[in-house]
């Protein structure tokens, strides 16, 4: 086992229970190829260590070549400031950060998510003192600095003109150690910025010094400071306190150098390196600098300093050994004062680190080959004294193979536990592949093709609409499985006009990153004047989906006449950038398409599968009208209508099957208002056919999973009573043409708007800014088998993604960031609507009205996602979703009345839903059929809420508190399974109820009860008797996002899950992930 650096920072801040015994912790980069970990202990007040846990930095680590000592060849990769860890993935280039538990240092939760570095093999990282910008070192082929401010909230954000090149000759992986870079450090006035490159002997190294403006920006180029005479291979560096232009580095040919920074950028261009650059002047290390040679060493490496001695404490791993020099803080001459040996014999040691603990110094040496931390107090000049011999694997157990950083196969999921609905099945391609890589694609189209045939050229300010179009058009036969069509973006800004059809199977459109400020892809939409909504509602508050129309009247070649008329709300959802799903038109809406005007053709896309279309029979794709119950919950069959339905049913057939909600549906919720009992397919799910056959009853499909909910053959069957003098029939209906095997990834998404909109306005602003402009990111329609992964979304016109009619989708590793429309009309949601078995798994949601499942939405998961908004569970009779493992922090502004223009919606008491003036929205809402009717019905069964963080500021002023009685910080309620719309006559419960304060009458509002007890009597609705101790009803291991373990049989108890505290356990990895290397320790104190 070997681990590559160690870094040790202190910080202080007020230590609280349940950990206050802990005075600070450490923190180890596992750098693991496979998936890298931040390894935590615990600092006691006597500067001993014990067992903390690990959490997943955000990608892989990686090693160079050959793997030796130090697989990252650095110091500084993991570096602890405040309240915050920052951590490099080498393998996956990018930098993560975190922040810290306030009473549990060993806790890490990631902010924003990975970001890239900007370059290759990402290796050190450091933070100004004077503005806590973060800059990270690569040292692959693309070898760089590049600089980050830390938010809050979305993490990493890029620094413009702080990206700046090396030059040094490199590969991915570095190869070395000889003419590799080795740290970076900002001096401590925070002034000059500076890296570590080792030479080739027997010529020098050097280090690259940047000037750091006060805005924080980096001089072009770099002054290349030749190591002092005797000096080859400059190393880990410290700073002598108080003295801005002195720096100690280790060199690992001899001992260590000393660099004066002044004195050598003070002289000419007199230097020479071993490694030329362009950027830099070449100058020789003058002044005070000095190389000395260190007595009975071999590699002289890591370094540390001590506050309270005054010295520094050099590493060598090949002698297994602590140098204890002195400088003079005058002079600047070196003195050996004493060498001590690091621990047990047989070992080798890397990286290490001081810290103050209740005034005393203590050195933290790491050993990896021990899998230990030696430690050493240090209570005068000389007299370094061991301690202890610390096991990190104590924060580690041993027996669960790494396979990914988080395997969201069916190989890491659970099997179905007794009494919940099986969400084995959730996500791309049911689980049984990956996400494609690069090793699935078959024909990439090129930056440069796009530029060269399609003029898809960034930055030219010209529309790309067309281009990008065309393109996809030319691919969309070209995929295939196992070799996918790419479709490159070039980095830059696109500009988009009109919707984007991604009307092609097997197809990736990848950019060339989610960061627009370094080297991101940007696609700006603005909107033309045939995709703005030219009719509104007679408030003017959202367009109008009636009317919005197009009519016709024409005569065929036969001489036969037709009329007719199309609403946009066979736009449904909405215009937007992208729209994964088909463009064909239904033959008998090809002809009033071609009369159509421009802004209403887009009435008649994809028409090839709307329900409302026809086959060549009158009735078209009918239910069996001969019975009153077609399709039984449980069961895998369905009888149709083979009498007035042509389609020759096969296997493998895409069949939709919608049931109407009737009379008594409406009364069994209580509805009060009769007006809101219509004629609605409220009960909607996607099938695959198995086959398709006859019996004594009729003609049947199997279908390839069962039905959740029972399908009567029409609105009237079962002598339910006739609605607005309309029975509406069941369908059975096949999806023509899915567009499948979809995914959009690593690009930047915005809606442009005129100068007199502002962002900043739109925060906490639940209205609808622009409703004539409320277009959405991404809309998946009839689409199964996509993905949207590594996508940033800024300001939408409405949704970021909506979904409608749609299997089997992965949203994965997106930031999704405000909405210019968040009012009537249900805008500004991350929308799960009539979307099937699909996963939304690491997705970070800022400034938007909610995150939903509605509308028949069933079999979802949604695990560890990071949202300041509600999760809403819309209505429609959406259910069987998992709710697991998510930040759900809703702060008081996330209210109805946080509202200036167009509200709506279920909001602000203007519209039929009710008035909610006064109240705010909880983490959960739950939609009461007597109030949801007026959108769409009422939330439907076993919806399940497991191990969420969920918070909510209740009152004005007020911080965020536990949202009881669902989550507790206590841990009480951590391994309590929530199953919503469920009863509990037993512990697993049976079947559908609704919530109910009396535990007879339904609930007529959520609003006022969202912290109601539903889950004791009197009430009812809510089953919370089963308990679960696996910390996932997902997945079998979710150690490396809660930082603890699930095992099939959950024979061991489980702790520390994601809210705080659970049951028991601890993070459990093999021996064999953390064997090939380790990559950094970084320390972190404070003081009670």
């Amino acid at each position: 086992m070997k681990f590559s650096a160690l870094a040790f920072t202190i910080a202080f801040v007020a230590a609280s229970a349940p950990l206050a015994s802990a005075i600070g912790a450490t923190y180890i980069l596992s750098n693991s190829n496979k998936t890298n970990y931040i390894v935590a202990s615990i600092i006691g007040s006597d500067g001993k260590l014990s067992a903390g846990k690990a959490t997943w930095a955000g990608g892989r680590g990686s090693a160079s070549v050959p793997v030796g000592f130090d697989a990252l060849l650095s110091q500084g990769a993991v570096l602890a400031r405040g309240s915050n860890v920052f951590a490099v993935n080498a393998g996956s280039n990018t930098v993560s950060m975190f922040t810290k538990d306030a009473s549990d240092p060993t806790k890490l939760t990631m902010v924003g998510g990975p970001v890239s570095s900007q370059g290759e093999f990402p290796q050190s990282i450091a933070q100004n003192p004077l503005n806590g910008d973060i800059c990270v070192l690569n040292g692959g082929a693309v070898n760089s600095v590049a600089c980050f401010t830390p938010d809050a909230e979305l993490g990493l954000i890029a620094i413009p003109s702080t990206y700046r090149e090396i030059g040094i000759t490199q590969t991915t992986p570095p190869a070395g150690p000889p003419g590799t870079v080795t740290q970076v450090m900002f001096t401590v006035d925070g002034r000059r910025l500076v890296v570590s490159v080792k030479g080739v002997p027997p010529a020098p190294g050097f280090v690259a010094v940047w000037d750091v403006a006060a805005n924080g920006s980096l001089s072009t180029g770099y002054s290349a400071i030749t190591a002092p005479s005797g000096g080859v291979l400059p190393f880990g560096m410290s700073t002598l306190p108080h003295n801005p232009s002195v720096i100690v580095a280790t060199d690992p040919a001899i001992g260590f150098d000393v660099f004066d920074l002044s004195g050598s950028l003070a002289m000419p261009n007199n230097g020479s390196t071993a490694i030329l650059s362009s950027a830099a002047r070449n100058v020789m290390a003058s002044g005070v600098s000095s190389a000395t040679v260190v007595p009975n060493s071999r590699v002289v490496c890591w370094s540390a300093f001590s506050p309270r001695t005054g010295n520094f404490y050099l590493i060598d791993p090949g002698m297994n050994m602590v140098t204890e020099v002195m400088v003079n803080s005058q002079t600047f001459k070196p003195t050996m004062v004493k060498q001590y040996e690091a621990g047990p014999a047989g070992g080798s040691v890397l990286d290490a680190d001081v810290a103050t603990v209740n005034g005393v110094d203590y050195l933290y040496v790491l050993a990896p080959n021990r899998t230990s931390i030696e430690v050493f107090s240090l209570r005068a000049v000389g007299q370094a004294q061991h301690i202890q011999t610390f096991d990190f694997t104590q924060s580690i157990s041993d027996d669960v193979e790494i396979v990914l950083a988080v395997d969201l196969t069916a190989a890491n999921r659970r099997t179905k536990v007794t009494g919940l609905p099986d969400w084995s099945q959730a996500g791309y391609e049911r689980g049984q592949k990956s996400l494609p890589d690069d090793s699935q694609v078959g024909t990439t189209l090129s930056a440069a093709d796009l530029a060269s045939k399609y003029g898809v050229v960034p930055d030219d300010g010209k529309d790309d609409t067309d281009g990008l179009a065309r393109a996809i058009a030319d691919l969309s036969a070209v995929g295939k499985d196992g070799a996918f069509a790419l479709i490159q973006l070039p980095a830059g800004t696109l500009e988009l006009s009109t919707t984007v059809f991604l009307d092609a199977n097997y197809l990736i459109i990848r950019g060339a990153g989610n960061d627009p400020q370094n080297g991101g892809t940007v696609l700006e939409f603005r909107p033309d004047n045939n995709t703005v909504y030219d009719v509104l509602t007679k408030q003017g508050d959202r367009w109008s989906q009636d009317d919005l129309f197009t009519e016709w009247s024409y005569a065929d070649a036969d001489g036969r006449s037709h009329s007719g008329s199309a609403p946009s709300g066979w736009l449904w959802p909405g215009r937007s950038v992208f729209r994964v799903g088909s463009k064909a038109i239904a033959p008998k809406f090809q002809e009033p398409s071609e009369l159509a005007p421009k802004n209403r053709k887009d009435i008649f896309f994809g028409s090839v599968n709307y329900h409302w279309r026809n086959d060549t029979k009158v009735q078209g794709f009918m239910a069996d009208q001969t019975k009153d119950i077609v399709g039984q919950a449980g069961t895998n069959k369905v009888y149709y209508d083979a009498q007035n339905n042509s389609w020759p049913w096969a296997a493998g057939n895409d069949v939709w099957i919608a049931s109407p909600a009737r009379y008594v549906d409406y009364a069994s919720w209580a509805v009060q208002n009769q007006t809101y009992y219509r004629n609605q397919y409220m009960y909607q799910d996607w099938f695959t056919v198995q086959s398709a056959s006859t019996d004594a009853e009729g003609s049947f499909l199997l279908l390839d999973h069962p039905l959740r909910f029972d399908v009567f053959s029409s609105s009237t069957a079962n002598g339910s009573q006739i609605m607005n003098n309309k029975t509406m029939p069941a369908k059975v209906m096949p999806i023509e043409q899915p567009v499948t095997h979809v995914g959009i990834e690593n690009l930047y998404i915005t809606q442009v708007m005129p100068s007199n909109y502002s962002s900043a306005d739109a925060v906490h602003n639940y209205g609808n800014m622009a409703p004539a402009m409320a277009m959405h990111g991404i809309v998946l329609r009839y689409a199964r088998d996509c993905w949207v992964k590594g996508v940033r979304t800024f300001m939408t016109g409405s949704h970021p993604i909506a979904t409608e009619s749609a299997r089997n989708i992965q949203v994965q590793d997106n930031l999704f960031d405000g909405a210019w429309n968040k009012g009537a009309g249900g805008n500004g949601y991350l929308r799960g609507s009539r979307v099937w078995d699909s996963l939304y798994f690491n997705n970070t949601l800022r400034n938007l009205r909610h995150f939903t499942f509605q509308w028949s939405s069933m079999g979802n998961v949604a695990i560890f996602n990071d949202m300041t908004n509600d999760f809403n569970l819309h209505g429609g009779f959406e259910g069987m979703n998992l709710i697991e493992l998510n930040k759900i922090n809703v702060p008081y502004e996330h209210r109805a009345d946080s509202c200036k223009i167009n509200c709506g919606g279920e909001s602000d008491g203007d519209g039929p839903e009710g008035d909610e003036s006064g109240t705010t929205w909880a983490p959960i809402y739950w939609s009461t059929g007597n109030k949801a009717s007026a959108w769409s019905g009422a939330s439907g069964p076993q919806n399940v809420f497991y191990r969420n963080n969920m918070t909510k500021a209740f009152k004005a002023g007020a911080s965020e508190g536990d949202y009881t009685p669902y989550f507790k910080s206590d841990g009480s309620a951590s391994s309590t399974v929530w199953q919503f719309g469920w009863d509990r006559a037993s512990t697993t419960g049976s079947h559908y109820q609704q919530l109910s304060l009396d535990g007879t009458d339904p609930l007529p509002d959520w609003a006022s009860h969202e912290q109601t007890a539903f889950q004791s009597d009197p009430a009812a609705g809510v089953n919370a008797r089963l308990e679960d101790q696996c910390g996932s009803l997902f997945l079998k291991d979710a150690s490396s996002i809660t930082g603890m373990s699930s095992q099939d049989g959950c024979d061991k108890a489980i702790e520390n899950s994601i809210d705080g505290k659970g049951a028991a356990g601890r993070l459990q990895l093999s021996a064999s992930p953390f064997a090939p290397m380790l990559a950094a320790l970084v320390l972190y104190v404070f003081f009670a």
